[in-house]
């Protein structure tokens, strides 16, 4: 807590003994994690009325307390080899009753179904993995009701819609203009999916692996555009730009046996993960126009699971193949890090009901897995 404690602090008390009492439940209970368990389950001197108070009421901002651990964890940290990951995940509700819960697609089922759905930034340095930043998303069907705001206690300048790729990038421009360099970050097909997005990210300087759909539309030639004449001298001139050269979906590239390159991409339990890969300097779409500038479309065959796997990466053209696989591999500890915040930290356990409470909910969970990760590293 040390560098922390400041931030509990308000002229009246200092709640920093119910911080810890909160912090040490996270730590002990194998599971319910929740404000009433860690009264009835630990030692603690907090009752769970003042564990409520402490979330829902309490003066503390867990966006100070992020920027100060935030800047802490890369302070150890060699920014050049850190791989920055961008993720959502949901959880799960039975009502209504909690801050941006609705029926919407939930990765963690496979389905639309009632959930709440966070999206999270985090690093990864080799097996060191840990969240940095995180947004709630509200659904077009939580702003379309304004009630909802007071409901919630959310703030008036947070309660408009926003894309997950909106709140994506939010936290990307927080972190820069924080000072903090990134300099590599992977993404699954959601974000892949997302043109405007990848060019963003490319317009920041920022090297992305994306995966992408298996339909996606690429060009494997330069492609040529042009401007039809107008025909005649009535009526307006054409406006719109046509595409001579002929697009082609990835998958249609993996038929060709030639050009595979087998790779150990990393080490597993019962070995080795190895892939076979292959790699092309392609055109991808944006607003069905191509994009100016090339980039690596790689398409791996996991040997033992037997399923192929497409991403887009604007890494330099000199990047070897090797390094497209391990960059791509990267992917595996994005998934890896949520399973272990729901086993470890309870991350599908707290009960985030309002604006402020689902905050600073999270915070600790993050301060937890930092604890858990600083104690791994120093074994």
């Amino acid at each position: 807590m040390a560098g922390l404690s400041e931030v509990f602090l308000n002229k009246t008390r200092n709640s920093i003994n119910t911080a810890i009492d909160y912090l040490m439940g996270l730590l002990t209970l194998p599971y319910n994690r929740n404000m009433s368990k860690i009264v009835e389950n630990t030692h603690c001197q907090t009752s769970a009325h003042s564990f409520s108070d402490f979330f829902n009421r309490g003066a503390w901002l867990s966006d100070n307390l992020c920027k100060k651990l935030r800047k802490f964890i890369l302070s150890q940290v060699n920014l050049d080899s850190v791989v920055f990951t961008l993720d959502e995940s949901g959880d799960g509700k039975s009502g209504i009753h909690s801050v941006g819960a609705a029926r919407q697609y939930c990765g963690n089922i496979g389905k639309v179904d009632l959930c709440q759905v966070g999206v999270y930034l985090g690093i990864q340095i080799g097996r060191f993995r840990l969240l940095i930043d995180y947004r709630l998303y509200l659904p077009q069907s939580i702003i379309d009701n304004v009630e909802n705001q007071k409901k919630f206690g959310i703030p008036q300048e947070k309660f408009i819609f926003k894309r997950k790729t909106d709140l994506a990038l939010e936290m990307i421009d927080s972190l820069l203009a924080e000072g903090i360099i990134i300099k590599k970050i992977v993404m699954d097909g959601f974000y892949g999916a997302d043109a405007e997005f990848l060019s963003n990210l490319s317009q920041r300087n920022i090297i992305f692996l994306a995966d992408i759909a298996h339909d996606t539309q690429v060009y494997i030639k330069k492609p040529t555009t042009y401007l039809p004449p107008r025909k005649g001298f009535r009526g307006r001139k054409p406006s719109i730009v046509r595409v001579l050269t002929e697009s082609i979906s990835v998958s249609s590239l993996v038929s060709d046996q030639s050009g595979w390159l087998k790779v150990t991409v990393r080490a597993t339990e019962r070995g080795h993960k190895i892939v076979k890969l292959k790699s092309f300097r392609v055109w991808r779409r944006e607003n069905n126009l191509p994009v100016s500038d090339p980039l690596w479309l790689i398409i791996s065959y996991d040997v033992h699971e037997k399923k192929v796997k497409y991403s887009f990466s604007n890494m330099p053209e000199s990047c070897s193949q090797k390094n497209l696989a391990k960059f791509q591999s990267s992917r595996y500890w994005i998934e890896r890090a949520f399973e272990d915040a729901k086993s470890l930290y309870g991350l599908n356990e707290f009960r985030g009901r309002n604006w402020n409470c689902w905050h600073k909910m999270l915070f600790w969970l993050w301060y937890v897995q930092h604890l858990l990760a600083l104690k791994l590293k120093n074994l």
